[in-house]
């Protein structure tokens, strides 16, 4: 989301509603965190994109933030069972 945003200028507020419709379009079982790195680089690093979802998503309920950082990733790549 980030090099789609005003490189130089983009705010958190900013990319919410896109998380936001993500979110609501594929359900929290389908959607899962990702940088598109080295890509993302021109428009922040990698740190300010893992802080910036992490602070966009503190309201989302333990099982849907667990499942965007993990569990969603290591299901669709089968990399191990999630944990439940």
């Amino acid at each position: 989301m980030v090099t789609e945003a005003d490189h130089q200028g983009w705010q958190p507020a900013d990319l919410e509603p896109f998380l936001n419709v993500a979110l609501e379009a594929f359900g929290e079982e389908r959607v899962l965190f990702g940088s598109d790195w080295p890509v993302a680089l021109l428009a922040s690093s990698y740190r300010r994109w893992y802080e910036t979802l992490e602070a966009l998503t503190t309201s989302l309920p333990i099982t849907a933030r667990r499942r965007l950082w993990a569990e969603n990733a290591q299901r669709f790549y089968r990399t191990s069972q999630p944990t439940r």
